[in-house]
């Protein structure tokens, strides 16, 4: 099991919980603990340190796919042996 401390940073005080790094583990960190519930209207990345161009017009559906590129979390292919950051 890995976990990866929390960088959402709504209050310029970054979270610091320690959360999953799947997609699904994030969706729900940002639900519970930060009351973020995603949505079709843009929204920005408040992951501390994020420099995306998208930051300010983002999906709220896109999010937690969004952040676990900042998280790191991957996943190895059995079949090709490659590293991924989406199951998908």
């Amino acid at each position: 099991l890995y976990v990866y401390e929390c960088q959402w940073d709504k209050d310029h005080s970054p979270c610091g919980m320690h959360i999953e790094g799947d997609q699904a583990s994030v969706t729900d960190h940002l639900a519970r603990f930060h009351g973020f519930t995603g949505g079709e209207g843009d929204t920005a990345c408040l992951w501390d340190g994020c420099t995306s161009k998208k930051r300010a017009a983002m999906k709220g559906t896109s999010i937690a796919r969004h952040l676990v590129t900042h998280i790191g979390y991957k996943i190895k292919c059995t079949a090709c042996n490659v590293d991924y950051a989406r199951e998908d």
